[in-house]
């Protein structure tokens, strides 16, 4: 699409909805493009052509006030290809053998327009400290049997998901590399990722949640944080980096996150529940500060000490006497310098290491998992149905949301949303309330009794031998109608 390019238009250009970027050209100088992503970051390019080869070249990110400067890089570049040079190659010539350093530092800037804003300070950590060790190699130097080893090591000291993403994105360093003749190859081509590619699976059960649910001190920002990643099923950047002009407390009780803070960038409306809302409007808010969470001007950090903390409390309310004899023996388990007491104390009491008994109690979990375990839940209790599920979660990849059916169905069910979550909560708050009265016993029985009132006829788990799994009663009932969910919520 051509137009013409000046300051002012360039600023009000937006990307269609539904599309990851768009590209655009000068009227004036042909093959001098813009182009946009949906989260927001924008870029100059120029294409050309030599030959029968066409090539494509990122001038810098999109700054305001830098158009005739970019509008001038763009023109040189073009005429040099009118007379049969190639701006690209020459340059790759006068340094045909630079350093991995080197090329992290040309690559990033060309990669951050293109890259979600929570992620490219991850790759842009991954290149310039994971692989710091190779930074004064020549590019065409770095063998894959070193850099194979190299993950190896990564993945036993730092675990398998930083090997898998650090593979990932020095190989597409590499392809770059390629693009701009740097290198003739990619020396991580099909090595194999380390980690499975189905995912996660890890949910938490009922009486886990809880005890998460009890552990995160509700006068502990944290605390407040976890509850209502629990409350809304959202992801741990969206809650702790949720921003005051995000929260609609008064008028719609909603969260509006915009497209360029979700992963899949699209915008996404989270109606907040009684105790959601409770736990944001008692949040106490600082002046001049754009983030609900955190200090300074930026949303929560410290993600792993927290954890840390929290995974401790969790293991004392599942398993008090065994936490109360591996901490007596050997202290504070949070303090790694005590770590081969604790594994000396674990050993006395069976175990091959603290970390062996600690998952005993407790098996390794992550934050993300309380997205799935919300939504494994949500649909083993028939509290939603699985598409309002999906948009509570803000998928696209539900079969609501697939194919033809996506093309078709663009509804957002902010009523049932509503609906859910706040069944959502008062499930939650039920189980939590058993704890209270009666402990992890109290929580089982909270258990047995809501899957007995799936199907009244069904009064045990396995109680009749058969493999036939439950019909659910709610499936025999008619849909609501919108009037009922309005009601309701």
């Amino acid at each position: 699409m051509q137009i013409k390019f000046t300051e002012q238009t360039l600023s009000t250009l937006s990307v269609p909805e539904g599309m990851r970027d768009h590209q655009w050209f000068d009227a004036a100088l042909p093959g001098f493009g813009f182009r946009k992503f949906a989260s927001g970051q924008a870029a100059y390019f120029v294409k050309y052509r030599v030959g029968q080869k066409q090539r494509k070249v990122t001038l810098g990110k999109y700054t305001p006030g830098l158009l005739a400067q970019m509008r001038r890089s763009a023109g040189e570049i073009l005429a040099e290809a009118r007379l049969g040079t190639d701006p690209r190659s020459t340059s790759v010539e006068c340094e045909p053998d630079i350093s991995l350093a080197e090329a992290v530092r040309r690559y990033l800037p060309t990669r951050e327009p293109e890259l979600a804003p929570n992620w490219f300070p991850e790759v842009k950590r991954y290149l310039e400290q994971h692989w710091e060790r190779f930074h004064s190699r020549p590019l065409k130097s770095l063998d894959r049997g070193e850099l194979v080893r190299e993950l190896d090591d990564m993945a036993q000291a730092r675990g398998k998901t930083t090997a898998d993403h650090a593979r990932k994105a020095l190989s597409a360093l590499f392809n770059w590399a390629i693009d701009r003749g740097y290198l003739t190859a990619n020396p991580l081509y099909h090595v194999k990722r380390k980690t499975k590619g189905n995912g996660r699976e890890r949910v938490l059960s009922v009486r886990e949640l809880v005890a998460v649910w009890q552990a995160s001190l509700d006068e502990d920002e944290f605390g407040r944080i976890i509850r209502l990643m629990i409350l809304t099923l959202q992801r741990k950047s969206e809650i702790g980096d949720l921003q005051t002009h995000e929260i609609d407390a008064d008028r719609e009780q909603q969260i509006n996150l915009p497209e360029d803070r979700t992963k899949n960038r699209r915008s996404h409306i989270i109606p907040l529940s009684s105790p959601a809302l409770a736990i944001i409007t008692s949040h106490p808010q600082r002046a001049r500060r754009v983030f609900l969470f955190g200090d300074g001007q930026r949303g929560f950090q410290g993600w792993s000490k927290a954890k840390g903390r929290l995974d401790l409390a969790v293991r004392r309310m599942l398993n008090p006497a065994l936490m109360v004899e591996i901490e007596g023996a050997a202290g504070d388990l949070a303090d790694r310098s005590t770590r081969k007491q604790a594994d000396k104390a674990a050993v006395k009491l069976g175990y091959k290491s603290a970390d062996d008994l600690l998952y005993s109690i407790m098996p390794r979990w992550t934050l993300h998992d309380l997205r799935r375990t919300g939504g494994t839940l949500m649909n083993e209790f028939s509290i939603a149905d699985p598409h309002i599920i999906e948009a509570i979660l803000n998928h696209i990849s539900g079969h609501s949301k697939r194919g033809v059916a996506g093309v078709y169905n663009r509804a957002s069910y902010e009523i049932q949303k509503r609906s859910a979550l706040k069944r959502w909560a008062e499930f939650v708050g039920d189980a939590v309330d058993r704890f209270a009265e009666a402990g992890l016993a109290g929580v089982d029985a909270f258990v047995r009794r809501a899957k007995e009132q799936l199907d009244p006829e069904i009064t045990s788990i396995g109680a009749s031998g058969s493999n036939q799994a439950p019909r659910l009663r709610r499936n025999a009932q008619p849909m609501k109608s919108d009037a009922e969910y309005r009601e309701e919520a």
